[in-house]
């Protein structure tokens, strides 16, 4: 279900919802021997040969998705494609995780900035770590972007047949210090959300608005209580749709796939047969984005089962997507 485009077909723009969720368009442009994936929040278009995704638009969901990340790596937790509130966030990863006997690896840490100056580094064999906790680094500065880089050394004694690549041992992702300016923004909404509501619902609020301001991890972190929390189908629901689209957002297409499968069954548990669709074509996605025969078969089989849906609803941006992936 991949094949090479040149440009995207003209697909609605921003001021058009689908399924409620904004769409944008997107240009690529400047050739490059790897695999980019351009996505909006419905729509994916897989595109070899693509270095660089620049989104046209007024809408801030147009963006480049982070490339698939194996879940044997050792993988950014947070921050992770996100923007953070504080000039020294913690900084965690996923542990490789080694067969018994194999010994302990040992984790080097860098931030650099965009233009690969390292301003901290620091090797550990712990999964997490204060940035600049030694105070040896470089201070982060407010709207600063930054990269944060792990690679895996692999103890001596390990097993000379254990094999890993590079992907699984060095991995890497970005971050920004919030502005000043949206500091403030972000303070003021998450004031204006009323103290009187049930804790949940207090959390979710506060959690669309730091997605909002692109803090992803804050996000996930109050979507994640939320789920622990419990509550009706109708809510889990909701509340796995939205932590599944925010790790599809960063790359953790693994984790969205979870989400994304846990919700469809609240959704179906809550009688909620209008969300089951929404949940669907998130999984087409999901499952696109970890290729294999059976997830190609899976991504085929839902959307022949949504195409008529579609159809009798006369959504013909769904229509159209729907068939064009068939089509592929």
């Amino acid at each position: 279900m991949t094949r090479q485009v040149d440009s995207l077909p003209n697909f609605p723009t921003c001021k058009t919802q689908f399924n409620n969720v904004a769409l944008s368009k997107a240009v690529l442009s400047k050739v490059w021997q790897r695999v980019a994936v351009v996505s909006t929040s419905m729509i994916i278009w897989m595109v070899t040969g693509i270095s660089e995704v620049t989104a046209q638009t007024s809408c801030p969901s147009g963006r480049a998705r982070a490339s698939l990340v194996p879940p044997t790596a050792a993988y950014v937790i947070s921050p992770r494609h996100s923007i953070v509130l504080e000039t020294t966030p913690l900084l965690k990863w996923h542990p490789i995780n080694l067969p018994p006997g194999n010994g302990t690896p040992t984790y080097s840490i860098q931030v650099t900035t965009m233009q690969g100056e390292v301003i901290w580094s620091r090797d550990t064999t712990q999964t997490e770590l204060r940035y600049n906790a030694d105070g040896k680094g470089l201070r982060l500065m407010a709207g600063g972007e930054y990269i944060l880089n792990i690679r895996v050394n692999l103890p001596p004694q390990i097993d000379k047949n254990l094999k890993y690549d590079d992907q699984e041992l060095n991995q890497s992702a970005s971050f920004q210090v919030i502005t000043p300016q949206n500091k403030l923004f972000l303070e003021s909404g998450l004031a204006a959300v009323s103290s009187r509501l049930l804790p949940q619902a207090e959390n979710e609020f506060k959690s669309d608005i730091y997605a909002n301001y692109g803090l992803n991890d804050a996000a996930l972190s109050l979507l994640e209580k939320g789920i622990a929390q419990g509550g009706s189908p109708s809510v889990l629901a909701r509340l796995h749709y939205k932590t599944g689209l925010i790790y599809g957002s960063v790359g953790l297409w693994q984790l969205a796939q979870s989400h994304y499968e846990k919700g469809l069954n609240f959704a179906t548990q809550g009688n909620q047969p209008d969300l089951v669709p929404a949940f669907q074509l998130q999984l087409v996605e999901a499952y696109m984005m970890q290729y294999s025969p059976a997830n190609n078969r899976k991504s085929v089989e839902m959307l022949r089962v949504l195409l008529p849906y579609y159809e009798a609803k006369g959504e013909q941006s769904a229509i159209d997507y729907i068939r064009y992936m068939l089509d592929i």
